[in-house]
């Protein structure tokens, strides 16, 4: 279950990422469970290693619109290298299926997870726009044991209006520490609007993280994230039990772990102390690799 080799993985937006490759040994297969509604049908994808010590619903990124059940292998491998089952699916979302579509269906995974693993611990995972997903998720499901959230989007809203400073050309002007390219950021924002219709929904989206919560919660944050600035995390950085920032790495974090100053170590120990117990208890600590 050590880190074996070094991959180049392709992430969501294109560019290739050099990656760390656990060797899990895991499971792969494929399913499908219904929506609430039982008219539709959510595809999976599972991922098991041998002897799992806690299970997983993982919500992919793709700025509120992209993304399937396939997504972010390079993550659910890693997972699985550090004993973590996971199920990640093409739940719906973006404007053809508008908030709160995309909570609904997670919440049908998560029952999925229970029902596959009911012996098991059950958390919460996410990347990007999963990464808010995936924190809405540990307050609206009972019984969740822990959440990860990688690069999250913590505060739609803030992370709204950086892009439109960006499109703008405003960006620097505005305080924000990294900048993307106008077209970029236009695309961006067109996507994530189209999931939440207005700005008061974004507004209510990030509102809802603010206050204190128990269930363990650890974010992982890329200093230069150029998708996902810090500030659109500082809210529930707060309150969040464990946060490492991993200094000069960008979004390419939150879709594959990186070779060098990996997060997967530090997400085995939080998860390993979440089950004892202990991660809830401790205060929160922000760490920042070189």
């Amino acid at each position: 279950r050590g880190l074996a080799r070094t991959g180049t993985h392709t992430g969501h937006t294109g560019t290739p990422v050099v990656c760390a490759v656990y060797m899990s040994r895991a499971t792969i297969e494929l399913a499908t469970t219904a929506t609430a509604d039982g008219l539709s049908s959510i595809a999976l994808k599972i991922c098991s290693p041998p002897s799992p010590i806690a299970a997983a619903v993982f919500a992919h990124g793709g700025c509120f619109s992209d993304g399937c059940s396939q997504s972010h292998p390079a993550v659910t491998e890693a997972l699985a290298g550090i004993g973590i089952a996971s199920v990640s699916s093409t739940y719906r979302q973006g404007a053809a299926h508008p908030h709160p579509t995309a909570q609904h269906d997670l919440a049908c995974v998560a029952e999925f997870a229970r029902r596959r693993w009911p012996s098991l611990p059950l958390g919460v995972i996410g990347s990007s726009s999963g990464g808010w997903h995936a924190l809405a998720l540990s307050r609206t499901i009972e019984g969740m044991r822990f959440c990860v959230a990688l690069c999250p989007v913590a505060d739609p809203l803030l992370r709204a209006e950086y892009l439109r400073e960006c499109v703008q050309g405003t960006a620097a002007v505005a305080g924000w520490r990294v900048c993307h390219e106008p077209s970029v950021a236009g695309r961006m924002l067109a996507k994530q609007l189209g999931y939440w219709g207005d700005d008061e929904s974004m507004r209510a989206a990030g509102e809802m993280l603010l206050p204190a919560h128990a269930v363990p919660t650890m974010l992982v944050l890329g200093g230069v994230d150029k998708n996902v600035p810090l500030r659109v995390a500082e809210g529930v950085q707060g309150w969040a039990h464990r946060t490492l920032i991993l200094g000069g790495m960008g979004h390419e974090i939150q879709d594959a772990p990186p070779d060098a100053n990996s997060w997967v170590p530090d997400v085995k120990a939080f998860v390993a102390s979440a089950l004892v117990g202990t991660a809830a208890a401790a205060a929160p600590c922000d760490q920042e690799a070189p």
